[in-house]
């Protein structure tokens, strides 16, 4: 089907086409893992790891470990990253307690700045945390090995990160084609209050430092277009809660006082659990399309 046609579809025949059209997933192989960045941050204590080593195995590892934290207290900098915890901008960790009568009580540690006169709570720490256990019956031979374990687990974090700048390329890819094919102006990521001071559109958003994934503008027919794009997969988020949000921006666009066209890109199996949602958000906003329809050139359709 191709632009045309949809637009002389019954917004229940639209939303079926919608949905009928939805990418089973926006993750590429290399969404998983990054190679590259889990190789630089696994040598990053690589020294400090080394000499962490000679307490794998050691029955009386907190005598060797003591010991060794006294004659070189850098290698204490290593112990978070041994949990997965990594000290960018905290650099204490604040821990809490339980007695028996479970009454908390609190302690913070410095992992960033060694203090050898607090040994015994660095101790208590590493001994409470497992990490004593850990080395004493540790079946690894090498913590730098260890490490690209953790390092992988803690890359998940940024997946969902990762699969959003897969669908951000691929639709800023296509605008790109399309303006060129059309010769129109366009940027991307840039917010309403930039839009002004760039080509003198005043256009209201939903809420402060509201930022478009890409503005396009028309200046024959002094036209501007704005795209919010976004993924969803469904999960926590209930699909009115997400609908809401962007018929509430769509509403503030078109009281703007400078005319603006919304366009929202949205895509996701999540979509099929929320049809009810998402009727009503095709009800109230005149353009929302998915990949496969960017792809069939509906942007270029709707602009040309």
């Amino acid at each position: 089907m191709n632009f045309q046609e949809y637009k002389e579809k019954s917004i229940t025949e639209k939303v079926n086409y919608f949905l009928k059209n939805l990418s089973i997933s926006n993750r590429e192989a290399s969404y998983y893992v990054k190679w590259d960045k889990i190789k630089k941050q696994s040598k990053e204590y690589t020294n400090e790891l080394k000499k962490l080593n000679q307490l794998l195995g050691q029955k009386n590892v907190e005598e060797k470990a003591e010991k060794l934290f006294i004659e070189d207290p850098s290698v204490l900098e290593a112990i978070p990253i041994l949990i997965a915890l990594r000290l960018r901008t905290q650099k204490v960790i604040n821990v809490m307690e339980l007695d028996g009568n479970y009454n908390k009580s609190f302690y913070s540690i410095n992992f960033s700045n060694i203090d050898l006169e607090k040994i015994d709570v660095y101790m208590k720490f590493i001994r409470d945390s497992g990490l004593f256990e850990f080395f004493k019956n540790s079946p690894i031979n090498d913590l730098r090995d260890y490490i690209y374990g953790v390092e992988v687990g803690m890359d998940t974090n940024a997946r969902k990160n990762r699969s959003g700048k897969v669908m951000k390329d691929f639709i800023q890819k296509n605008i790109e084609s399309v303006c060129k094919r059309l010769g129109f102006k366009y940027e991307f990521d840039i917010k309403s209050s930039q839009l002004k001071k760039k080509w003198n559109y005043s256009i209201n958003s939903d809420k402060k430092g509201r930022e478009f994934n890409a503005a396009i503008l028309d200046e024959k027919n002094n036209e501007l277009y704005v795209i919010v794009n976004d993924y969803y997969g469904g999960g926590g988020t209930k699909p009115s809660t997400v609908t809401d949000g962007f018929i509430e921006l769509d509403r503030s666009i078109k009281k703007s006082k400078d005319e603006a066209t919304f366009i929202w890109i949205t895509d996701g199996l999540g979509w099929n659990d929320g049809v009810e949602a998402f009727t009503i958000a095709f009800k109230k906003i005149d353009y929302v399309f998915n990949m496969e329809m960017v792809e069939n050139d509906f942007i270029y359709e709707l602009l040309k």
